[in-house]
């Protein structure tokens, strides 16, 4: 009897765990993924601590990825915080947006800097903004090297950034700015 009931028990708790087992997976299948930590809101920014996550933003704007597969908000319209300074290590950046998919949402740079930013080959910081707004950040120890074409001598270069329509800026600073241009005749 007693056999019996220990069966019935281990029964039971093997089906009670199955059933939270599949439930468990419900839920948190429904649960967002996010590529940084936060939520990309004002109340819960999304936190870039490092090169990674820079580089990571830049590739997740400029290929137009949706915001945890919602189609309707992508990751260049949410809100990003610097949470310490970070070191560019001379790499060749890729501009955070461009012009068909410029940045559209807000960076605090919470008085941090980004330092020794090679732009060589890329626009800016930011390549293309519209309607953003950028705040308490330090660009320090750039190198913006660009060739252009006396015929495209329009063509937007800049540290922080290329392009900007409707865009706000607050407490931003340049520091040992440097800049080569090597203007080419065809």
């Amino acid at each position: 009897m007693m056999k019996s009931v220990i069966r019935h028990i281990s029964l039971y708790a093997f089906i009670l765990m199955l059933i939270v087992s599949m439930f468990s997976n419900v839920i948190f299948a429904n649960e967002p993924t996010y590529e940084f930590e936060g939520k990309g809101t004002q109340e819960e920014p999304f936190n870039l601590s490092n090169l990674e996550d820079l580089i990571k933003l830049s590739s997740l704007i400029n290929q137009e990825i949706p915001l945890d597969n919602q189609d309707d908000l992508l990751y260049r319209q949410a809100t990003y915080q610097i949470t310490q300074s970070i070191n560019m290590n001379n790499i060749d950046w890729i501009s955070v947006g461009n012009q068909d998919t410029p940045f559209l949402g807000t960076l605090n740079g919470n008085n941090h800097r980004l330092y020794n930013l090679n732009l060589s080959g890329s626009d800016g910081l930011f390549g293309a903004l519209s309607g953003a707004s950028i705040t308490n950040l330090t660009l320090e120890d750039i190198t913006l090297s660009s060739s252009v074409n006396h015929e495209l001598s329009g063509q937007p270069v800049g540290g922080l950034f290329a392009t900007a329509v409707n865009s706000s800026f607050n407490n931003i600073t340049l520091r040992n700015f440097n800049i080569e241009l090597n203007l080419t005749q065809n």
